[in-house]
């Protein structure tokens, strides 16, 4: 099984156990699964969904006291 396949599987099985409002470790011993394969997975998928984006800015001149208008702030 390749590691895109496996991701994907993992996915699917991540979007069980969250649909079963079962702890990680009764849908693990449910399922069959070793509890910490489960976290792994949660962790790692989740890990990957919450990347921060890039937000634009904009360097100032050293001494400047005051920003542009226009600049961005998050």
């Amino acid at each position: 099984m390749s590691n895109s396949e496996r991701e994907k599987v993992w996915e699917e099985r991540v979007a069980q156990w969250q649909a079963s409002g079962l702890s990680q470790r009764a849908y693990a011993i449910e399922q069959g699964f070793p509890v910490r394969q489960v976290g792994y997975w949660v962790r790692r998928l989740t890990k990957r969904e919450a990347m921060p984006t890039l937000l634009p800015v904009r360097v100032a001149q050293a001494g400047r006291k005051r920003l542009p208008t226009d600049v961005f702030t998050a």
